[in-house]
């Protein structure tokens, strides 16, 4: 429930931050999963990048990139441990990489 609260504050609370008569603010897409990954540094000696991979983050980075942009998106795992403490729309299937069957995608609209 925290990542979720994080994450629509992230991307509802930016307007009211940036306040009336801002110039306009970036709006951002969120895609929040749970699950184990492999994360750290990960490359050469000489070229390294601190990232996260598994299938955990696979399915929290797809998800995120079918989010309108100000929305966060989350799979069926998270639905299912938000209950109903959250309030969600369903976006429908979609074929997800990596991924053999389609995967139920939620919109988060926030706590109940």
């Amino acid at each position: 429930m925290n990542a979720n609260r994080c994450g629509t504050g992230d991307t509802i609370g930016i307007p009211r931050v940036a306040g009336p008569g801002a110039l306009e603010w970036p709006l951002f897409r969120v895609g929040v999963n749970t699950g184990p990954a492999i994360v750290g540094n990960v490359g050469a000696r000489e070229m390294r990048n601190f990232t996260a991979i598994g299938d955990a983050t696979n399915l929290a980075a797809q998800p995120e990139g079918l989010a309108e942009p100000g929305t966060v998106a989350v799979g069926p795992l998270i639905r299912e441990r938000l209950g109903d403490r959250a309030q969600v729309r369903n976006l429908g299937d979609f074929d997800i990489k990596g991924k053999s069957r389609p995967v139920t995608v939620y919109r988060l609209i926030g706590p109940r």
